[in-house]
């Protein structure tokens, strides 16, 4: 039973971030909407967008930090690993 109350609350984070996702995206399209399109709109679909696109890996994230939480040294190490991949992403 523990490990579906530290499961749970380790999803909590992601779940957490879709509806801020969606109104990032929504506020985007209501400023497109009713004063065309501007940097403001842009940067707000584009905030919403990469949070939507990447849920995958926020999903990983907070999973494995959530089940690793009272390992601090194991935090340390999957935040750095994905420091590196994501690094490693952006320079291909």
């Amino acid at each position: 039973m523990k490990f579906f109350q530290r499961l749970g609350r380790s999803i909590m984070l992601p779940v957490a971030v879709l509806p801020v996702a969606a109104i990032l995206v929504g506020i985007s399209q209501w400023i497109t909407a009713a004063a065309g399109d501007n940097i403001v709109s842009t940067f707000l679909a584009t905030a919403g967008g990469a949070l939507l696109d990447n849920m995958a890996l926020l999903f990983a994230i907070g999973i494995s930090i959530g089940m690793a939480w009272e390992d601090l040294a194991v935090v340390q190490r999957i935040m750095e690993i994905t420091r590196r991949g994501i690094a490693q992403e952006e320079s291909t």
